[in-house]
Formats: C-alpha cells, sequence, structure tokens
C-alpha cells in the first residue's frame, strides 16, 4: 500500500492470511524507538540505504525512499532563510 509519502507493508502474519508474502529486506539494525506506548525497531535497507521502521505492535514495515525524504525536507523548510520552523513531536531511540 501506498501513501503520500513511504510505503507500508503487511505483516507477515497479514501477507499469509490473503495468500501473499510480507517482502523479505536485508536490514542494518539502527535501534529501537518508543512513542508513548508504541515501540518501533529502526533499520536502513542494506542496499539503498532506506530507513525501514518496524512496528512491534503489528509487525508492519514502512519504508521512506530518500526522495520522500527530501522532499519532507524541503516542506519543512531546509531551504528557507527564514526562522526554523519546529514543533514535531519528537521520538526518542
Amino acid at each position: 500500500m501506498t501513501s503520500e509519502m513511504g510505503t507500508l507493508y503487511p505483516s507477515p502474519d497479514e501477507a499469509r492470511k490473503t495468500g501473499g508474502k510480507a517482502p523479505l529486506f536485508l536490514r542494518i539494525a539502527a535501534g529501537a524507538a518508543k512513542m508513548g506506548e508504541s515501540k518501533y525497531d529502526c533499520s536502513t535497507h542494506a542496499t539503498s540505504g532506506n530507513p525501514i521502521v518496524t512496528s512491534k505492535q503489528t509487525g508492519r514495515t514502512f519504508v521512506l525512499g530518500w526522495e520522500e525524504i527530501i522532499k519532507l525536507a524541503i516542506e519543512r523548510g531546509i531551504d528557507d532563510k527564514g526562522p526554523i520552523r519546529n514543533g514535531t513531536k519528537r521520538l526518542y531511540c
């Protein structure tokens, strides 16, 4: 399933229930994160270096490409010369 940014992949259990297969990612572990009560595994794709986030609650995996990260950075004002606009939630690793 593709959203406006990134791609969300089903958990292995969800994929099996629909007769499909969950994608296999060769990844490099980067750590773990927690937001509220939710926990995540953070890694990067071994060949592309794209960030990968896997929910420990659902087993679903989210991948964001570098082009999408650049677009997000532009939207957030990386090229603006004015004051920095912050205000996003902080993810603690």
